[in-house]
């Protein structure tokens, strides 16, 4: 069977057209399950991501958990530890008794919180010590050892250049009270 011109030229344009249309369809049925894929990948990786950083918040969740308990444990320590601000007038007698065991005579002011935070208050202390050297390293050693927290913001030391003769310590320092 032979075939005419008009023929094969029909012929290659349905078998061309056939082709084209196939590869057409073809590319975007690859292209967009390419889109799909990569969606569903970004996906999976964003869901990673997040149950990585949920493992990490768990086992911070789960250390604060441990350590809370361990803080639980020792409240009445922490609480000796910062004195009620009801009982500043005990805290001065310790400060007092520091400086009489060390040697020294001193005069004690305070003042208005400095700070008030909803659990404790900062009450700054004024100090004036009489003594020696020698004994104002005892007192600051005394102060070190006390079971209350004392932050010295300022220390002036005036006197003649000997260990042993009399000299005057002014100090001002913040006591951290419970409120």
């Amino acid at each position: 069977m032979e075939y005419s011109n008009q023929q094969l030229k029909r012929f290659f344009l349905v078998v061309g057209l056939r082709t084209g249309v196939v590869l057409a369809v073809g590319i975007g049925a690859v292209l967009f399950f390419g889109q799909q894929i990569a969606k569903e990948s970004q996906s999976l990786y964003n869901e990673r991501t997040l149950n990585a950083i949920l493992e990490q918040r768990q086992e911070n969740i789960e250390k604060l958990q441990k350590d809370f308990e361990i803080v639980r444990a020792d409240v009445p320590n922490m609480e000796a530890v910062l004195p009620d601000q009801r009982n500043i007038f005990e805290v001065l007698r310790v400060l007092e008794a520091a400086a009489i065991a060390s040697g020294n005579t001193t005069t004690i002011t305070f003042g208005d919180p400095l700070t008030k935070e909803a659990l404790n208050a900062h009450i700054p202390f004024h100090f004036v010590v009489s003594g020696t050297i020698q004994s104002f390293e005892k007192y600051l050693r005394a102060l070190e050892e006390m079971p209350y927290g004392i932050q010295i913001l300022s220390l002036q030391v005036t006197g003649s250049g000997s260990v042993f003769d009399r000299a005057e310590m002014r100090m001002e320092a913040q006591v951290l009270f419970q409120s």
